[in-house]
């Protein structure tokens, strides 16, 4: 069965973060979607470390970023070719 590749949208954010962790431990491919490169990186150490804490190895689950800004309809554009082309199914 192939796993599934979830992208959430906040995931910087208290609720967004909860979700990729949930999502994460339950071995879907999570991408963190932000503004900032520098906090999408620090939330993925975060969740890597939560994964780790609970067991469960870090090659279950596949953690990527991406850049959007989603007040920025160019900016949303270039994200959602970028997804389609780096996480195709």
């Amino acid at each position: 069965m192939r796993k599934q590749t979830l992208l959430v949208a906040g995931a910087t954010g208290n609720v967004g973060k909860g979700a990729a962790l949930a999502l994460a431990k339950r071995g879907a491919n999570v991408v963190l979607l932000g503004r900032k490169l520098e906090t999408l990186d620090a939330e993925t150490d975060s969740i890597r470390a939560a994964l780790s804490e609970a067991h469960i190895e870090s090659q279950e689950s596949d953690i990527a970023v991406l850049i959007v800004d989603f007040s920025d309809m160019d900016s949303v554009r270039q994200a959602a070719a970028e997804a389609l082309q780096r996480f195709p199914s």
